[in-house]
Parts: C-alpha cells; sequence; structure tokens
C-alpha cells in the first residue's frame, strides 16, 4: 500500500492541535445529539427494561442476577449490556433521558477507540505521512456525525448494539497493536492479541451475539491490510486456536440452529425466500445511505418496504444482486492491488452477515450499519485523501481540510436534525 500523501516532519504544535481538534468533535457530536434526550422509550426498550419492575426493582444481590442472566433476547442473554442499563436506573419507572445521555457517552467512547485504531493503521501504513492524524480523525468525525447512526444511538436497547460495536474496536485496537509489533516485540504481541480475544472479544459477545463476527473482521484484515505482513509460530498458533477454530464452531452451531431459525417465519408476514431476495435490495440501500447521507427516510420504522417475492420483482432486486456480486467479485480480485477497497468492501458485508441473511428479524433496521459502515469510511478517507494530493491544485492539504470541514457541518445538520425524530 503505497504512500501517495504529503511527506514531512509534522510542524510545532501538532499533537496540540490535534487534541483541541478532538475535543472540539467530541463536544459537536454532544450538541447534535443533545435534542435527542427528551425521546421516549421505544418498541423493545420495554421488553428488555420492564423487568426493572418486578419485586419492587434491583435492590439486592438475587434481583440483580435475575435482571442480568435474565434476558431471553439472545443466546448468551447479552449480560453486559444488561448489566450497563443498571448505570441509569434500578427500579420503575426509569429516568429516560439518563438512558438517552449514557449511550450518547458510549458513542463518544466508540469514536474515540476508533479514532485509535484508525491512528495505528494509518501511521502503520502511512508512516512517513504527516497527515495521518488528521485522516484518523476524519474517519472517526464522520462516523460520530453519520445520520444513520441516531436511531442506534437514541435507542435505548441498542446499547446493546453500542456496546458491542466499543469492545469489538477494542478488540481490533489491541490485535492491530499486536500485528505491529510482532517481529520487534514479541512478548508484547502475544500479550495483546490474547487481549484482543479475552478480555474485550468475550465482552463484545456478551454485550450482542454480532461480537462474534470480529473473528471474521480479522481474517479480513489479515487476507488484505496485513497480507504481505510477516508471521511467527506463535502468531499462527493463535490465529488457528483462537480465531479460526472458533469460526468453525461458530459456524457448526448456525447450521445447528438453522431449522429452529427457520420455524420461526411462522411469525413473520414473508418467508426466507422473500427474505433473503429483500436484503438483497436492503443492504444495498445501506451502502447508498453510507456513502450519501441523507435523513429522508431515517428512523426506526420502515414498515413500507416492499417485499421482493421473486428476483424480478420488484427489478430492482436483480439490480441489487449484481450490484453485490459485483462488489464481493472486485474485493477478492482486487485484494492484492487495492487492499483497502477490498477490506472495506469485506468488512461491510461481514458485519452484515447474521442479521441481514436468514434471520427471521425485522427487514430493515438501521443499527445493522453500526459497525458495518466503519470499513467503508475508513477507505473513503484513504481514497479522498488519495486523490487530493493527486490534484495538481496548490496546497491539496488544504483542500482536503476545507472539503472535510464543510461535508462535516453538513453532517452534523443532518444528525441535529434527526434527533428529536426518534421518538
Amino acid at each position: 500500500m503505497e504512500n501517495s500523501i504529503d511527506t514531512g516532519t509534522q510542524p510545532a504544535g501538532y499533537k496540540a492541535k490535534a487534541l483541541l481538534a478532538l475535543l472540539a468533535l467530541l463536544l459537536l457530536s454532544s450538541w447534535v445529539y443533545w435534542p435527542g434526550l427528551t425521546g421516549p422509550l421505544l418498541l423493545d426498550d420495554y421488553r428488555n427494561l420492564t423487568p426493572l419492575d418486578a419485586g419492587g426493582g434491583v435492590t439486592d444481590l438475587e434481583s440483580l442476577l435475575t435482571f442480568v442472566f435474565g434476558n431471553t433476547s439472545g443466546p448468551t442473554g447479552r449480560p453486559v449490556s444488561m448489566l450497563s442499563f443498571l448505570i441509569d436506573a434500578q427500579s420503575w419507572p426509569p429516568l429516560v433521558a439518563s438512558f438517552k445521555y449514557t449511550n450518547i457517552m458510549i458513542h463518544l467512547l466508540c469514536g474515540l477507540v476508533l479514532f485509535w485504531l484508525c491512528l495505528l493503521l494509518f501511521r502503520h501504513f502511512l508512516p512517513a505521512s504527516r497527515n495521518n492524524t488528521w485522516l484518523a480523525l476524519l474517519v472517526c468525525a464522520l462516523w460520530l456525525l453519520h445520520p444513520l447512526n441516531v436511531s442506534t444511538t437514541l435507542y435505548v436497547v441498542q446499547r446493546i448494539t453500542q456496546l458491542m460495536t466499543l469492545f469489538a474496536l477494542a478488540s481490533l485496537l489491541c490485535y492491530v497493536a499486536g500485528r505491529i509489533c510482532l517481529s520487534d516485540r514479541p512478548r508484547q504481541s502475544l500479550l495483546l492479541l490474547l487481549m484482543a480475544l479475552f478480555p474485550f472479544g468475550l465482552l463484545s459477545v456478551l454485550s450482542k451475539e454480532n461480537g462474534a463476527l470480529l473473528l471474521l473482521l480479522i481474517v479480513i484484515m489479515e487476507a488484505t491490510l496485513f497480507a504481505a505482513a510477516p508471521k511467527t509460530k506463535w502468531f499462527t498458533i493463535w490465529f488457528r486456536l483462537g480465531v479460526a477454530l472458533p469460526i468453525v464452531i461458530m459456524a457448526a452451531y448456525l447450521l445447528y440452529s438453522f431449522p429452529d431459525a427457520a420455524a420461526n417465519y411462522d411469525i413473520r408476514s414473508f418467508s426466507l425466500d422473500e427474505r433473503l431476495l429483500t436484503q438483497l435490495r436492503i443492504v444495498s440501500m445501506y451502502i447508498f445511505e453510507i456513502m450519501l447521507p441523507n435523513t429522508l427516510d431515517a428512523g426506526l420504522f420502515h414498515d413500507d418496504i416492499q417485499v421482493s417475492t421473486s428476483l424480478f420483482n420488484p427489478l430492482s432486486a436483480v439490480v441489487s444482486a449484481l450490484f453485490i456480486g459485483a462488489l464481493l467479485l472486485s474485493a477478492f480480485a482486487f485484494r492484492r492491488k487495492q487492499p483497502m477497497y477490498s477490506f472495506a468492501v469485506l468488512w461491510f458485508f461481514a458485519m452484515q452477515l447474521l442479521e441481514s441473511t436468514y434471520m427471521p428479524l425485522e427487514l430493515y433496521f438501521e443499527h445493522r450499519n453500526y459497525m458495518a459502515m466503519i470499513g467503508p469510511l475508513v477507505a473513503t478517507v484513504w481514497y479522498l485523501s488519495s486523490t487530493v494530493q493527486q490534484l495538481q491544485v496548490p496546497n491539496p492539504g488544504q483542500l482536503l481540510s476545507a472539503a472535510s470541514i464543510l461535508l462535516l457541518a453538513f453532517m452534523a445538520w443532518l444528525t441535529w436534525g434527526a434527533c428529536p425524530a426518534v421518538e
């Protein structure tokens, strides 16, 4: 992966300016989300939180264990997420704004970990660049201010998705840091790689089962960004036992549980085949909504989506199938020449693998993109920077900065306007 960005030493005050910019971004993100604090509880919030009303609330060890480990929303019970709700309330009725405030703070914390992760990636693959900190900050800003994340952040129960993302990013941060120092500091590397799985990988899964998909993300990063990086004996053992073997076990479990999942389509107004066909269109919609932020169809409710009854009804189903097929084929074909592109495409589809395929869930939910959009955003900033640098204009860095400020201002306005709509 070649460096196509301005090189040179960092100017005086570089770190201080970057720190101030990061602080300003966090304050801006808090401000745009602030109108959403007045929203009510919604949909699954009640099913997951009303147990706080059982027996007078969480008042002792027995009631705490019942609330934390008694949830039946997923195979694990999501105890980490359930425990986090006790930060805001231990009885019923709760102060709803407290739940939403904590969700906003978790969103900001995810952004900080994402910034750190991107900083490691850009510093490693663009070692001579003087702009890698700002590129990492831009990825963080695009994600924090993206209007597609509003419903996830302000829908209280989707804290499960937030915490899954937080711990998955922490896991990937440890993996990338360990991968980078694999040859120079093997002991430190091994410790970081172990931390990627325990505690952070485990905490991600215990927040929401989708956290297990971070193992696929590690495989994707190995096949793209780190394809040419050296491997040691201990890394190979770690990868086979800690990454590959759990993926095989997870695949076996999903295959075993498939009949039970298929049987649950009795409660849906669509069949398994119809859901798979419809998801072709919906996943394509997700991609366009990530790359072209808007709030025209934002929100929790998407009951107006037409179910695809065949590949040609509606015709957009086959168009979406060809589009997705082209993305996946090109990602595999260009994984050596354009590893960042392949990384982005495969990251997105890996994170859609459970909730956007065969499971009998609602057809459309924006929270399925909370972590899925990160790969595409990283690649977008990478290629945007490369493109601007190649333009024959004076001060390409200033052009990139001006364009970034305008884009972020637009996204902040969209997000601020969408927050009160989550009601």
